[in-house]
């Protein structure tokens, strides 16, 4: 939710209920599935989906850092992802998700979990759809719209799945 802001970002992560205007918004259901990328796991509107997604019967990966969990799990006492998540994948993200020490300033600096989690992202669409493909079903791709034909193909699917995924 950064796109938001990294001030109200943290406010909203954290507040209840705002997982709730968002899932019904988007109204998900079987056969849709939910990704959620928390690197700490234990914020509000993470957890929450997960929770909501259960219910509906919506089969949830949850990605984030099992340590970075386990730590806040112990100090705070709080419920995570990986409670209500049917799939949990570790991103071996550090506490705090920073990855270098600077000595000067007595604290660490580099975060890991952004690139783990588009690394993780696509391997797991890469795994998805060469089972798709391997069981003869061909799901739609979106291409390079600069490759020949791709714009047309593009637009094509936009005008197919506008109603289905409302954020094209």
């Amino acid at each position: 939710m950064l796109h938001t802001g990294a001030v109200k970002s943290s406010v909203l992560e954290n507040q209840s209920g705002f997982a709730k205007a968002v899932f019904e918004h988007f109204d998900p259901q079987p056969p849709d599935s939910l990704v959620l990328f928390s690197n700490s796991g234990v914020n509000a509107v993470p957890v929450e989906f997960a929770l909501l997604a259960r219910a509906r019967g919506i089969p949830t990966i949850g990605i984030g850092s099992k340590r970075y969990i386990t730590y806040l799990k112990q100090e705070k006492g709080k419920q995570s992802i990986t409670e209500f998540c049917d799939v949990f994948i570790d991103n071996k993200g550090e506490v705090g998700d920073a990855s270098v020490e600077v000595e000067e300033l007595g604290e660490k600096i580099g975060p890991t979990s952004t690139i783990a989690g588009v690394l993780i992202l696509q391997l797991l669409l890469i795994e998805t759809v060469s089972e798709l493909v391997e069981k003869q079903v061909i799901p739609p791709i979106f291409v390079s719209g600069n490759l020949p034909g791709g714009k047309e193909k593009n637009r094509e699917l936009i005008q197919r799945y506008r109603k289905l995924v409302r954020m094209l």
